[in-house]
């Protein structure tokens, strides 16, 4: 979070952290070290021109946001007979090791999860981004067949991709895997 702040005199304003779970890195940037209230102070020294201003207090309060289940995107394309891939992370270090499952929870059975229905992720590795593979089988329909993909984990709100089978069968697939 950048810190702004300004002198009548145009002179620099500087700031700290009073109390409270932050730290102040660069001068300007505010970063949060836990839950609690935070007193950032904004100081102006002065110079041979001006004097020094009175120092400035505020504080706030700072809640961690919750340990979600993050997906690299929000809908996948799946090459028929061929794969797509969803990208899967936490937002934050998690306190112990939290095991995601990766399923289709709807939509067409003809778009499936091949590989990566179960990534762990620890304290260590929660923001390194795992792999789920998912597949679609060949058919003879010209149909772009959909399925809801899900990614949960016991006490996180469940995530959701949308993947969509590309059809072969109305042209060229120029789709990426």
């Amino acid at each position: 979070l950048g810190l702004a702040a300004t002198a009548s005199s145009g002179l620099p304003v500087g700031f700290a952290v009073a109390s409270g779970p932050a730290t102040i890195a660069d001068g300007t940037n505010l970063a949060f070290t836990g839950t609690g209230t935070v007193t950032v102070v904004a100081s102006q020294a002065g110079d041979e021109n001006w004097n020094a201003a009175a120092d400035v207090a505020r504080a706030f309060g700072v809640t961690e946001p919750p340990l979600r289940i993050e997906a690299s995107k929000a809908s996948v394309g799946v090459r028929e007979a061929g794969e797509g891939r969803v990208y899967v992370r936490l937002t934050m270090a998690p306190a112990t090791n939290v095991l995601v499952g990766v399923s289709r929870s709807a939509g067409s059975t003809n778009v499936w999860v091949k590989s990566g229905t179960l990534l762990v992720f620890k304290p260590s590795n929660w923001n390194v981004w795992q792999v789920a593979t998912l597949a679609s089988a060949e058919d003879e329909n010209d149909t772009k067949e959909t399925a809801t993909i899900r990614m949960s984990a016991t006490g996180l709100p469940a995530q959701y991709v949308a993947a969509t089978a590309l059809d072969d069968d109305i042209g060229e697939n120029v789709a990426l895997a």
